[in-house]
C-alpha cells in the first residue's frame, strides 16, 4: 500500500515536471513568434 502511494506520487511529480517543461517550451516559442511579428 505504502509503496503504491509513493509510486503514484512520483508519477504525479514526473507528469508535473514534464508539463512545466512543455509549458516553458511553448512560452519560449510563442515569445519568438511575437518578436518576429513585432
Amino acid at each position: 500500500e505504502k509503496s503504491q502511494k509513493t509510486l503514484d506520487l512520483l508519477k504525479e511529480l514526473g507528469l508535473g515536471v514534464g508539463d512545466m517543461e512543455s509549458k516553458l517550451d511553448w512560452a519560449r516559442e510563442r515569445r519568438a513568434i511575437l518578436l518576429e511579428k513585432g
